[in-house]
């Protein structure tokens, strides 16, 4: 009887070893996939906001979610579409729906539209152009007031318009690209591309007042505010950088009080919401969580998607960036839909659309390119 050499069986062994891993992984994550349904809303839909109790999204045209406190919640067109060819972003203030839209095909021809949700029949109010930067580039909503990135040319500038106002006007010494805004206790908080976030009780002299530490953090997309509900409900603002800063904001009345924490080789894509679980009434961190939006790393530039973060309990520091387990029902399903895409805006129907917050409260996610998504019981989908 032929003998073989105890390395040709240690090699054969390796192999069969390697091949039933391999063979299992891929039959996992076959299970682990799901059948993924025709997209309403297609494309790279915009953030998607709230307005008095209406939510809207847009992709092109603008659409609503109907229906919101009931089993039958879906999204449609909306019946009164602004003018224009295009929706390019939406943005909310107190009692306003602002949308920036493109008028023709030529580049930087953009106009913004406002829109009362408690008067469905009125008409769409042109906010005009702002001075000396005709070019309408972002907006940004943030408690009465709308921020507008404007441009001339190659030069950048800030307007902003409040509820009481038909048109916008320039900030005062504004200049560079406005990436985000926020409203916060009596403060308006605004971002600029490379230069920090500045707040203020005033719009006049929003600029003239520097957030300290801010300005090397990178540039700020994204803010949130909240009643966190694991620290007496004390009014909270959050806000994420591009780079991997997250800001936690409170005021104990002697001024602005802010923890700082840096993740390294994270990255935020700049979606940002806060989730409470359905099914859960104890005042725990495992039913109030942060989604935030990944934007890859330096290590892994496809990781997409978004991270869980716990609230903590108390006045304390925010820690763990965790992949979604709770908010889903298990983490494979995730990895191989929603995981895999960039998450441009996400978030939870809230508690009040739905009364007694017994019924499952989907959660909505904007793709870069890949359509509005939705979580329900507890599963990503193309949301149909």
């Amino acid at each position: 009887m032929k003998k073989h050499s105890p390395i040709i069986m240690t090699v054969i062994l390796s192999l069969g070893l390697f091949f039933s891993c391999a063979q299992s992984d891929i039959f996992y994550q076959i299970e682990s996939e799901i059948k993924l349904k025709d997209p309403k809303i297609d494309g790279g839909p915009s953030r998607i906001v709230e307005c008095r109790g209406h939510i809207y999204v847009a992709s092109g045209a603008l659409y609503e979610y109907y229906d919101a406190g009931t089993a039958d919640g879906s999204w449609g067109k909306h019946d009164n579409q602004p003018p224009g060819i295009k929706i390019l972003e939406l943005a909310v203030t107190n009692n306003y729906l602002y949308v920036l839209t493109s008028k023709s095909s030529k580049l930087r021809d953009n106009s913004i539209y406002r829109y009362d949700p408690n008067r469905p029949s009125s008409d769409w109010e042109d906010m005009g152009n702002a001075t000396d930067y005709p070019d309408f580039q972002s907006i940004y909503g943030a408690g009465d007031t709308v921020f507008a990135g404007v441009a001339s040319g190659s030069s950048y500038s800030i307007a902003y318009a409040a509820e009481n106002m038909n048109s916008f006007e320039s900030l005062s010494s504004s200049s560079g690209i406005v990436s985000g805004a926020g409203f916060y206790g009596s403060r308006y908080f605004i971002s600029i591309a490379d230069a920090g976030v500045f707040a203020s009780d005033s719009v006049d002299t929003l600029l003239s007042n520097p957030v300290a530490g801010t300005s090397d953090e990178g540039t700020f997309t994204a803010f949130l505010s909240y009643n966190d509900p694991l620290n007496n409900d004390t009014p909270t603002m959050v806000m994420v950088s591009m780079d991997g800063t997250f800001c936690k904001i409170t005021d104990d009345g002697t001024g602005l009080k802010i923890i700082t924490e840096y993740y390294g080789n994270m990255r935020f894509s700049g979606a940002l919401s806060f989730w409470t679980n359905p099914d859960g009434a104890a005042e725990t961190s495992e039913n109030f969580r942060l989604l935030l939006g990944r934007k890859g790393s330096d290590i892994d530039y496809n990781s997409y998607g978004y991270w869980e973060m716990p609230l903590p309990a108390g006045d304390g520091y925010f820690y763990a960036l965790e992949e979604p387990n709770v908010t889903v029902e298990k983490n494979a399903t995730y990895a191989t839909s929603l995981g895999r895409h960039y998450v441009t805006s996400i978030y939870q129907v809230p508690q009040e659309t739905y009364g007694d917050g017994s019924r499952d409260r989907p959660i909505f996610a904007s793709t870069q390119q890949n359509a509005l998504w939705s979580c329900r019981q507890k599963v990503w989908n193309l949301e149909d």
